[in-house]
């Protein structure tokens, strides 16, 4: 399986014709390709950018005559540096959530990195509301632990989840004492039949600082959206299964 991730300027005036972004408001923009499956992945720590595009994806949802819920595979990660000294309870820094083609990866409040707009406390409406919307369910690897803490560090409320290791339990027929000894790559084999061998580099800070124009690190968002695209490829594939596990778990 082939990954590659690049920067990308030829649709950022197309992007800001869409969301109405202001000269201001920071973001970046990466294709990131799984093979020939390309996905349109955005960075930002601005809250009206966010903003912006949580709601188109509200706005296209509402508008879809599909049956099921919205499905969106969702990662967290922390400051890796910060990570690296221990200090493994500190809030979550970063977010990402895939719907397929199109990913966010939002700079949370109240983590590490402040600079986007929000106070020590503020929390965006619109986020919260998402992510506590009964017709969206999302899907993430130990994502019952992931909740509990977004919900008591950034008061981020996940209404309806599914963890993938309790997807592949039932699709598989692995007991869960072995499908918490898989990693993330291993269930996409099992699950997808897609050999997902990433090589993940050691990073020490998720930002590129040596640079003055770009703030995250490429191979970062590489990993990022690779790993939310394919819980949501799982999750998708096996909607039925993910929907009643999703309604058992509220």
């Amino acid at each position: 399986m082939e990954l590659t991730v690049e920067r990308i300027d030829t649709e950022t005036k197309n992007l800001e014709d869409r969301y109405r972004i202001r000269s201001e408001e920071r973001y970046e923009l990466f294709n990131v390709h799984v093979d020939d499956k390309r996905i349109l992945t955005l960075f930002t720590e601005c809250n009206s950018v966010m903003r912006k595009w949580v709601s188109e994806l509200q706005k296209a949802n509402r508008n879809n005559k599909n049956k099921y819920p919205l499905i969106v595979g969702m990662c967290v990660d922390r400051d890796l540096e910060y990570m690296k000294k221990g200090l493994k309870d500190n809030p979550y820094d970063i977010i990402a959530l895939c719907t397929g083609s199109n990913c966010l990866i939002y700079s949370l409040p109240d983590g590490v990195h402040c600079g986007g707009g929000y106070g020590s406390n503020e929390v965006p409406k619109i986020l919260k509301e998402f992510l506590s919307d009964c017709n969206v369910i999302f899907v993430g690897m130990d994502i019952g632990d992931v909740a509990k803490k977004l919900e008591k560090n950034q008061e981020l409320k996940v209404e309806r989840y599914v963890d993938i290791r309790c997807l592949g339990e039932k699709v598989l027929g692995y007991w869960m004492r072995h499908m918490k000894e898989f990693s993330l790559d291993q269930i996409t084999k099992l699950m997808l039949d897609k050999r997902m061998d990433v090589e993940r580099l050691n990073f020490d800070k998720w930002r590129d600082f040596d640079y003055r124009r770009f703030d995250i690190n490429k191979d970062y968002v590489k990993y990022l959206t690779v790993d939310a695209y394919f819980l949501h490829e799982m999750a998708t594939k096996y909607v039925d299964i993910t929907t009643e596990l999703a309604s058992n778990s509220k």
